[in-house]
């Protein structure tokens, strides 16, 4: 089961909330509407909105990226920005970049189910060939829950034994 945020707080009536209490990130704990604390995991980088702390902007972004001077076994940087990361000059040009741009602020999502609406699904593994077998094309980047998944799985196998007949 993955859990990310604090998100299945209940009311005083023992309901789920109406999605209007500030949440807080899992990870660094700020509340929503404010931005993330370096380094957490959970920030999106506002360039590539990939995970801030594992996209390669900030390489970019500061210029240590060079084909012609490193190789691939420390990922084009300097050895010593490879192994020990930035300076501290270089990590001040990086926040003043990131501020520059915007960073995101923290908002949390909901995560339902595209079939039967279900808040917060459990997810679950399946092989890609099982997952593209059932899961119609315009509809595999969405979330489905479990139970949605079997539905469609018995229902499409029972057409295809139907058409046998």
């Amino acid at each position: 089961m993955l859990h990310f945020f604090n998100k299945k707080k209940k009311d005083d009536k023992g309901q789920p909330n109406s999605g209007r209490e500030r949440a807080e990130c899992f990870d660094c704990g700020v509340p929503e509407g404010d931005t993330h604390w370096n380094g957490c995991d959970k920030e999106i980088c506002p360039f590539c909105l990939g995970q801030l702390i594992s996209c390669g902007c900030c390489n970019e972004k500061l210029g240590l990226i060079d084909t012609q001077k490193y190789d691939e076994s420390t990922d084009y940087l300097p050895p010593e920005i490879y192994k020990s990361g930035f300076t501290e000059e270089q990590a001040s040009r990086w926040s003043a970049i990131l501020e520059e741009k915007g960073r995101i602020p923290f908002i949390l999502y909901p995560h339902f189910c595209a079939k039967c609406g279900k808040l917060w699904p459990d997810f679950f593994r399946v092989p890609d060939e099982e997952w593209e077998r059932y899961i119609q094309p315009d509809m595999r980047d969405a979330i489905i829950c479990k139970e949605c998944f079997d539905f469609i799985k018995q229902v499409i196998k029972g057409a295809d034994e139907r058409s046998k007949k």
